[in-house]
This record gives C-alpha cells, structure tokens and sequence, in this order.
C-alpha cells in the first residue's frame, strides 16, 4: 500500500459527539429488566469522546476486491467497516482461547517495534483505475454513506478513469447512482458496478486508519488518544467495537458535506420541521403503532418515505428536520444529514443493541445530533427466552403502550423546550 501523498496529518481529532441516550420501553416487565441491564452495561463501555479518523487515497499493489473484502498479495486489507468483518469471521473460528490469544498479542508486539509510514507511490496515480468496496451489506443502513465517503476523497480527481465499485449485487447499485449523480455528477459517468472478484496490478482506493490504531506505533495518535481520554486501541473485539462506535472516517464529512452543498434554501423550505420515517417495508414491519402514530399527527408531524423522494429531497428533509422519528428497518442512514440541533428518535429491538446501535452512531456523530435509542418489544415475543438472538426481518417491531408513552413524552419535552427558547430569543 502507498499513499498517494503523504500520510495525513493528523490521523485523529477530536469532535463533538453526538448525545446518545438509550431508553427501554417494553410491556412485558422481564423484558424490561433484560434491556435496562443491557443498556447498563453498553453505556459502561462507550467512550465518552468521539474522533475523526482520517482516511486517505492510496495506491494498492497485487490487490484484489471481492464484494466484502479486499486482499493485497494474498493477505487480508484490514481497512475499515470490510476489515471488522474479516476480524468477525476469523474471531468466530478461533475457537481456542490460547490461539486467539496468542494472536492479539502479536498484534501488540507489533505496534510496540519501530515503523515507519507506507511509502508514497513514486509515480502519477491519475492513470490508474479506482477500486471501492461496499464496506457495509446491501441494505444495511450506513451502505450508503460508506459508499459516498469513498466516492468523495475523489469529488476533485481530475481524471477519466473508471471508477469500480464492487457490491455484492445489483440491487443496492440503482439507489446508489442516484446519489452519485446529485452530488458527484462528475463522478457518474465512471461508475461501474462489478458483483465479481478482479484483480488489479495497481489501483487506486481508499484506506480508512482506523484498524492502523492498534497496528503501528505512531506517536501521534498516542497524544490524541491521551488528549481525548481515550484507552489504547487493542485488536480484542471489545476494544476494536468501542473505537468503530465513536468515530467516523474523514471521507464520511467530506460526503456531508458535498450532500449538504446541493440543497437549495427554497428545497428545504419546502419540507417538515416534524417528521415520522414510515419502514421501508410498508406498515406490516410494524404492529400497533396506531396509538402512536395519532399522537404524532396531533403534534403536527408528516410522515415521509424516502424511496418515494429524489436524493436531494432526502437531505433537505433532514436538514430542515427538528424531530425525526424513524423505526428500524427504516432509512436511518438519513441522519447522515440531520442538523447539529435536531433530534432522532430511533425505534428498534433491544438485542440490536450492541450491533445496530452502535452502527448507527458514526452517522449520528457526523452530524453531532442527539440520537435517542427506544427499545421496543417484537410481536409475539413476550418472555427473554423467546427473544431472537438478532431481529431478523421477519419479524415486527411491537409498539407498545410504554414505547408510545416514551417517545410522546420526549417529543413534548423537545417541543416545549424549543418554544421557550424561541421566546428567550
């Protein structure tokens, strides 16, 4: 790997975080007890700061881009949202704990010897192709914005080469080319979507630092470590969680940003301030939230589905939103493009906790918006021995009478509060 100019300084910064707050509200009191122990415990692990990370473009020798994963003559890239997957699967069949072990202490051996940064590549990248991978799945709610950040370290390249974007099909690739077009229209033309592995003797991509925290000895993530309050990265899986659920890569500001850029006032002068993210399923990913959905019409709020709207008028709705309510399975990846200000009430089931939640929260520290976690019950599940280890998508969210309760009583607390501040103002 060479950087196509130097390494980015610096590789860490800190920025504001957004307010995270996790509530449960479920009917059936044991259910109760199980998510308030877990948001117990996840709120003990979560860093209290957020960091930028920087990412950077680079050249890769001897690469080759599968759908989820990329390798560099025959060995594993660990670079960012693909390099936690490699890491899952690996740490799933480490069944031994002496191996495994043995295998995150290499990693500090490692990072304790002296090295110094990957080279920068000696000659004119413009000629080379551009290889990204779909860090996320297709569906999962940060594909999108993992996509774009890519794309944006590349908004200002200047050449005509092909832009290949490997995903693992053509389902996502639609939704995809939309947003390319309305914010790197000049970028559009070079897309390609490739669902097969390629090898290439030398492109172009982009490297996350991210896992480079706990690889290599820098003396200078050690001072924004230490600046930030943070511990030090390890390889573990607690650790290595703890850093993805409190940073985001710089090409996810850059996306923002470029996002942001293309509305116009008069757009988002034309969306709600109060807004209900209907499931992209339709009504059947949800049971009983009748109750609910009257006490938000009652407030003033319109109900919004974004696979009905044009990318542009995906953002405005966002950044001219005060509320959003927005169940899972939803298009959360939207708070992509919230205000600072503005608040996200996000409905989800309660053993998504530590996997979805925490997904999520780059997008909402991007913004620096304040992400409020309601965990819901599942129809027809009532007892903790009934729970799915994981929400799979056949099952409904459950909005019960506390869930209702929940969310009414911090859309009140919001609306008040913003009316007092108006008349202070």
């Amino acid at each position: 790997m060479h950087y196509i100019q130097s390494q980015p300084d610096p590789l860490l910064r800190k920025v504001p975080a957004a307010d995270l707050r996790i509530f449960a509200a479920s009917d059936h009191d044991p259910i109760l007890e199980m998510q308030q122990s877990a948001i117990d415990r996840q709120e003990q692990r979560l860093p209290r700061a957020a960091m930028e990370i920087a990412s950077a473009p680079v050249v890769l020798q001897r690469a080759q881009f599968r759908p989820y994963f990329t390798t560099i003559a025959g060995r594993a890239w660990l670079n960012g949202a693909s390099g936690d997957r490699l890491w899952h699967q690996l740490d799933s069949h480490l069944r031994d704990d002496a191996a495994r072990e043995a295998l995150h202490d290499s990693f500090r051996h490692a990072r304790a010897a002296d090295r110094a940064p990957a080279p920068v590549w000696p000659d004119d990248a413009g000629d080379l192709e551009i290889a990204l991978g779909l860090m996320h799945g297709v569906g999962h709610e940060r594909a999108l914005s993992g996509m774009l950040s890519g794309l944006a370290h590349f908004a200002q390249d200047g050449s005509d080469q092909i832009i290949n974007l490997h995903v693992p099909s053509g389902g996502f690739a639609d939704e995809l080319a939309l947003f390319v077009e309305a914010l790197f229209p000049q970028l559009a033309p070079r897309l390609r979507f490739r669902s097969a592995p390629r090898r290439y003797e030398a492109v172009r991509s982009v490297f996350s630092h991210r896992h480079y925290l706990y690889q290599a000895q820098d003396d200078g993530v050690d001072d924004s470590l230490q600046q930030a309050g943070w511990p030090m990265p390890g390889s573990a899986p607690q650790s290595r969680r703890q850093v993805a659920v409190a940073s985001y890569d710089s090409g996810m500001r850059l996306a923002r940003q470029a996002g942001l850029a293309q509305v116009s006032p008069e757009l988002r002068a034309s969306m709600p301030s109060l807004v209900w993210i209907a499931p992209r399923g339709g009504d059947g990913a949800l049971t009983g939230q009748a109750a609910l959905l009257e006490d938000l019409r009652q407030r003033g709020f319109a109900q919004l589905r974004p696979e009905r709207l044009t990318p542009l008028q995906r953002i405005a709705a966002m950044q001219t939103a005060d509320i959003v309510v927005i169940p899972q399975g939803a298009a959360v990846s939207e708070t992509f493009w919230l205000r600072p200000d503005a608040l996200v009430i996000h409905l989800m089931a309660c053993q998504n906790l530590i996997q979805s939640a925490g997904d999520l929260l780059p997008l909402a520290h991007v913004a620096g918006c304040r992400f409020h976690v309601v965990f819901v019950d599942i129809a027809d599940v009532t007892t903790p021995d009934d729970m799915p280890r994981r929400a799979a998508q056949q099952h409904s969210l459950q909005i019960g009478r506390r869930a209702t309760a929940r969310v009414t009583q911090m859309i009140d607390a919001e609306l008040q509060g913003r009316q007092r501040n108006t008349l202070y103002a």
